[in-house]
C-alpha cells in the first residue's frame, strides 16, 4: 500500500537542454530498493522575481512505465519560456532558476522530491592584471 513521504532515495535533475536554454532536461534516479512503476513527475521550480516558497507547478513529460532501482532516465524536456510566459506574464530561460523540487506520484506512493538550490550566478571574473613593463613598451618606433 502507498502512502506520502519525502524521499531521500529518489533525485531529480535538471540541466538545459544543448540546443536551448529556454528547454529544461529532466532526469529522475531511482536509488531506492525497489523498481517504481507509473511515474508522473511533476517538477516544482522557482524562478528570479518570485518569492521564496513559490513554484511553478508542471509535469516533466511522459508518465514512466517502469524506473527500476539503480536507474537514472531521462523523464522529458520541457520548453520553460512558454511556461512561465502563460504562469508569470513572462518568459523566463535556465539562468532564471534558483530551485527546484519535484512530486513523484507512481503505484507504490505520492512522493516529495526535496528542492535544491542553483547557483544564482557564475563566480566574477578574475580582476584584470596591472601589464607588465615588457608590454608596456611600444612594439615599433614611429615614424614622423
Amino acid at each position: 500500500m502507498g502512502g506520502i513521504f519525502v524521499s531521500d532515495r529518489i533525485t531529480v535533475s535538471l540541466k538545459p537542454a544543448w540546443t536551448s536554454n529556454s528547454k529544461l532536461v529532466v532526469n529522475v534516479t531511482n536509488q531506492s530498493g525497489t523498481d517504481i512503476h507509473n511515474a508522473t513527475i511533476l517538477l516544482c521550480v522557482r524562478f528570479t522575481d518570485m518569492f521564496k516558497g513559490d513554484f511553478i507547478t508542471f509535469p516533466a513529460g511522459d508518465a514512466v512505465a517502469v524506473l527500476k532501482s539503480g536507474e537514472t532516465m531521462e523523464v522529458g524536456r520541457q520548453k520553460i519560456g512558454e511556461l512561465t510566459k502563460d504562469q508569470l506574464g513572462k518568459e523566463k530561460e535556465w539562468k532564471d532558476v534558483i530551485e527546484y523540487g519535484a512530486v513523484l506520484i507512481s503505484d507504490e506512493a505520492i512522493t516529495w522530491v526535496a528542492p535544491q538550490k542553483l547557483d544564482a550566478a557564475p563566480p566574477p571574473p578574475a580582476p584584470a592584471q596591472p601589464p607588465t613593463p615588457a608590454q608596456q613598451q611600444d612594439p615599433a618606433p614611429r615614424k614622423n
